[in-house]
């Protein structure tokens, strides 16, 4: 069952049922692929019409409304289309009404709604996935942010299974206790045994009830509960007393969270000794666990209390230090949703913002300022945002734009805006604002808000309410919050600024910054507070301005020209606005960019480098040639600034170069990588570079040398310590070389596969089967990908699509799935679980230069939709973006 809540709806049941809910849910947790629970919820009510509880599950069994039992015949009538319309005639008004329920449900395998995997070792593990409208999936409940209410979980599960969940457990007690204990049990835990004995009369010791204290007032996408047989690690407070903090993860992860556990709750406990500063709000919380899980379907989420992590940020090897601080940057952004996002709600997803731009832009201010207190290396946290960018400035010059704060129709619309205008380009504006504002007055406002408005919804109004409150009123109109919101805020967007100055001209001088909007139809020209570097000839940075552009096209500027040889607008990159370099800055930067001693100008410099190749100005291979010709080597001081090199070149050449250079360009590469091995002995550095030369190796010479590194062989590169997931890659390059027989690639295969029974295993097998798969095979595993009856996770697709769609395959075999791709991708989207068919559209897509073809069914499925189905629509509307960005780029190379 497919549903989804349009704000009409939600607004008009908001208008009806009262906030402080309470959720009474038992639930009997099952190995395998089943589970059912129990309800009992009470809610008042405004009026008696037209009130559902959400619910997209498997089975509704017993509906009670109010004392009044509804027949089994009418529940198939009032549950439809995911909604349990309740009876108005059996509702009260003003006093409490009361719902009881029985259910019985599945595991999902597609991440969303409550998700089950089974390890390579046979063990099972559970966790819920509900943003922003899938808690539905697992149990019926009043699916949006403004209907607050206080869960109380009671879940039944096997002895061997840990329950996680957002509260500290009231009670533990084995099955066959609990049912012969005499104590009075809560009215709840009494109708639970009234309503599902059978889950209870064998009184086995092998189950556990697990009764949890009640939750704070919280939306519902917010409730969580995680089970299965996971280790833990508990803080001991080494590192100074915080609040109570635990990892847990599965069996075959733990001893990765044993050697990584020390910084992973310092981010933590500096974190909330920043915040609570910051925010003058108390941690609003009585714990913090970190729930590391397989096949998540986003990095993080800020479950109060039980903070669920994609488990790959449980490094295989030791991390580098650019790795740690990613993985650090999700702790500490889910921790400031404590705030912002839990302790204070949006009311509605159109301010889905207030909670991600801030948790955005607080963590990578946090990290500026304690990470150079950690007793381990970290990176520069305003690079990072810096890097972070990069998503919102590509999302704010495609035609799906959108204002930060925008219409929101429905939730598969706000299943769209998860994208890097709400997180990269909120948080950037903030940090202007901040900028604006500055640190001590912001900080202040923050507090005022948190006080008013915990565990309460919020609105844009109201916090704009707090943050014009100034002690120190600023007469320009740049700093009214009214002015300031309807530019940045609600109109879409992005701005390009440009430097005209004359380098000839010595002594007092006149710099005029250009602004322009990128977009025609978006046209709103802003003020933008910024700094303008000016460099000298040694390419050293020997004077700062501080600037407040105009919101006209034109700002002119007096400076003393002291023979600069080159100018940087947005030094420092407060401002959220894209810089064209001058041609004189761009002819000096392109020869000297090495010598900048600032690694965070150089990054704002070939960002507008990169940007003239997505622009199709210049060639991506001429772009690469001059990184690698006049910067990369210089990078190798800085793990941080080689990765995001490194990336630049990626999107560069794998995006903006025709497929035909591919090969040659990456040899290039792999030998570039190979020389700067050879003269590092950084070990940050050297995993960086390592993984690249394996990235880089796709040609049978390259592949060869692999080979050699794997066997220890290679006569230049010797002792490059290999993890099983790089020996793993190696082996799957090696199936794509014609240099090897069959028989050398079993034998390779087998021999790791030996003593290997971890997922990376499983993974690269199925990756594997894909890449070598004849016609008849290929057939076979698309039919598995769209099966209704699927036995593949959408991780497992994913995998196995990485072998079947690649580039290195003929083109007669990528051809079977090409020519039924739109089709196919129609019937999922359609028909099927939205991950599912996410996976299938995104791992599947032709590997075609053929752009007129593409843009042209794309643009025909796009029409094919129906206007409810707002998250295809955008996603594909994107997609057509790109290519013809990227049919631009590859037409100079015609």
């Amino acid at each position: 069952m497919k549903a989804l809540l349009t704000q009409t709806q939600a607004e008009n049941r908001a208008a009806a049922v009262e906030p402080g809910i309470v959720y009474n849910l038992y639930l009997n947790l099952q190995k395998g692929e089943n589970f059912n629970g129990t309800g009992h919820y009470t809610f008042n009510l405004k009026k008696t019409e037209g009130i559902f509880l959400d619910y997209c599950g498997k089975s509704l069994d017993t509906l009670v409304v109010n004392g009044n039992e509804i027949p089994k015949e009418k529940i198939a009538e009032i549950w439809k289309n995911g909604f349990i319309n309740l009876p108005s005639e059996h509702l009260k008004l003003g006093e409490s009404n009361t719902v009881v329920f029985t259910f019985s449900n599945q595991y999902y395998h597609d991440g969303n709604g409550l998700h089950s995997y089974i390890d390579t070792d046979g063990k099972q593990y559970t966790y819920c996935q509900s943003e922003p409208y899938w808690i539905n999936r697992v149990y019926p409940v009043f699916d949006q942010p403004d209907l607050k209410g206080y869960m109380n979980f009671v879940i039944q599960a096997p002895s061997d299974w840990k329950i996680i969940s957002n509260t500290n457990p009231r009670k533990e007690q084995s099955i066959d206790k609990y049912v012969s204990c005499n104590d009075i049990k809560p009215a709840f835990e009494k109708l639970v045994l009234e309503h599902s004995w059978d889950d209870f009369k064998d009184a086995s010791p092998e189950r556990i009830l697990h009764a949890f204290e009640q939750t704070p007032l919280l939306p519902t996408y917010l409730y969580c509960f995680v089970s299965g047989p996971y280790r833990e690690i508990s803080y001991d407070g080494s590192d100074g007393q915080t609040v109570p903090m635990t990892i847990y993860c599965r069996d075959s992860h733990f001893n990765y969270a044993v050697e990584q556990k020390r910084d992973i709750f310092l981010f933590c406990k500096k974190g909330i000794e920043y915040f609570e500063d910051f925010f003058k709000t108390k941690y609003p919380f009585h714990k913090y666990d970190f729930v590391f899980c397989p096949e998540f379907t986003v990095g993080a989420m800020e479950y109060p209390g039980v903070i669920t992590f994609n488990d790959f940020f449980l490094f295989h090897q030791t991390p580098t230090s650019t790795q740690l601080s990613r993985r650090g940057g999700v702790i500490v952004h889910e921790l400031a949703h404590m705030w912002f996002g839990n302790l204070v709600t949006m009311k509605w997803w159109n301010d889905l913002w207030l909670n991600e731009s801030f948790a955005d832009f607080t963590c990578y201010l946090a990290m500026a300022n304690f990470n150079k207190q950690l007793p381990f290396p970290a990176s520069d946290g305003w690079i990072m945002m810096t890097l972070r960018k990069g998503w919102g400035y590509a999302e704010d010059q495609a035609i799906t734009t959108h204002p930060i704060a925008c219409e929101v129709s429905s939730t598969d619309k706000a299943d769209s805006i998860f994208d890097g205008i709400t997180y990269s380009k909120g948080a950037s504006v903030l940090k202007q604002l901040y900028f604006l504002i500055g640190h001590e007055q912001f900080s202040e406002n923050l507090g005022n808000y948190f006080a008013k408005y915990q565990w309460k919804n919020a609105t844009l109004e109201n916090f704009l309410e707090e943050l014009s409150k100034s002690k120190v009123p600023h007469t320009h109109e740049a700093y009214d919050l009214k002015k300031w919101n309807k530019d940045w805020i609600e109109s879409a967007g992005l701005n390009d600024i440009r430097a005209e100055w004359n380098a000839e001209h010595q002594g007092p001088s006149k710099l005029t910054i250009h602004q322009s909007p990128v977009l025609a139809n978006h046209p709103t020209l802003r003020y933008h507070k910024i700094k303008v570097a000016f460099f000298d000839e040694n390419a050293k940075i020997v004077d700062i301005k501080e600037v407040l552009v105009t919101k006209n096209a034109q700002t002119v500027v007096d400076f003393e020209n002291k023979n600069y040889k080159a100018v940087l607008l947005n030094y420092e990159d407060w401002d959220f606005v894209k810089v064209t370099l001058d041609e004189v800055s761009l002819k000096f930067f392109l020869k000297n960019i090495g010598k900048i001693d600032c690694g965070l100008s150089q990054l704002l410099i070939v960002r507008s480098m990169h940007d003239m190749v997505r622009e199709a100005k210049l060639k991506g291979t001429d772009f690469i040639s001059n990184i690698v010709g006049n910067y990369l080597e210089h990078t190798l001081s800085n793990s941080q600034i080689l990765e995001a090199a490194l990336s630049f070149i990626d999107s560069a050449l794998y995006f903006y170069t025709p497929i035909r250079f591919w090969k040659s360009e990456s040899d290039k590469l792999f030998n570039k990588v190979k020389d700067l091995l050879l003269v590092t002995n950084q070990q940050d550095q050297i995993k960086i570079l390592k993984s690249k030369l394996l990235q880089y190796a796709n040609t049978d010479e390259s592949i060869k040398h692999l080979k050699d590194i794997l066997e220890e062989a290679h006569p230049e590169i010797k002792g490059l310590a290999l993890s099983n997931d790089e020996k793993w890659k190696i082996v799957f390059k090696i199936h794509h070389s014609g240099l090897f027989n069959d028989t050398q690639k079993k034998i390779l295969k087998d021999f790791l596969s030996f003593n290997d029974n971890t997922d990376t295993k499983k993974n690269n097998l199925l990756s594997i089967e894909a890449l070598t798969a004849d016609a008849t095979k290929t057939e076979e595993l698309i039919q598995q990908y769209i099966s209704s009856d699927r036995k593949l996770s959408y991780t497992d697709i994913s995998h196995s699509l990485h072998g079947l769609n690649s580039w290195h395959r003929s083109a007669d075999l990528r051809a079977i799935l090409d020519k039924r791709f739109f089709k196919d991708a129609q019937n999922l989207i359609v028909n099927d679980q939205k991950v599912i068919a996410k996976t299938f559209f995104d791992h599947a897509f032709p590997v075609s230069e053929d752009f007129d073809y593409l843009i042209q069914n794309l643009q025909t499925l796009h029409d094919s939709l129906e206007e409810q189905n707002e998250y295809f629509k955008i996603h594909l509307a994107k997609k057509i973006d790109d290519l013809r960005r990227k049919k631009a780029a590859h037409a100079l190379f015609n």
